[in-house]
């Protein structure tokens, strides 16, 4: 996956016109916000095979470990048991590392520009 044409976050920030310092931007992400962000995503047609996996592994990657939901509250929202969230974990983390660094990166921006479209 070659994504060198896209812009970066702070580009982005700067293009939609966002603070450097807007608490409403910038803040954790919630379990509802990154499951958007990733099914997003993970529809992306390069990602492949490998939608499900993403799926799971873009929500636990953008949420801070101290913020983390449980298994269950993931599979909740993703419609899915706990075993499949822990199988999807499991591929997630065996995946080729520079797919996921830019999974959650589009994953990112993609937040910060949901939060702005509502905010401004």
């Amino acid at each position: 996956m070659n994504r060198d044409h896209e812009a970066g976050s702070a580009a982005v920030r700067w293009q939609v016109g966002i603070a450097a310092d807007d608490a409403g931007v910038f803040r954790a992400v919630s379990l509802g916000e990154a499951v958007d962000a990733a099914r997003i995503v993970s529809r992306d047609a390069s990602v492949g095979a490998f939608r499900q996996a993403a799926l799971v592994g873009i929500v636990l990657d953008l949420m801070p470990g101290h913020l983390r939901p449980t298994r269950e509250a993931i599979g909740e929202r993703l419609s899915c048991s706990v075993g499949i969230v822990e199988r999807r974990e499991l591929a997630w983390e065996l995946a080729d590392q520079q797919t996921r660094f830019d999974l959650v990166a589009r994953a990112i921006r993609l937040v910060l520009l949901l939060r702005a479209a509502d905010r401004y």
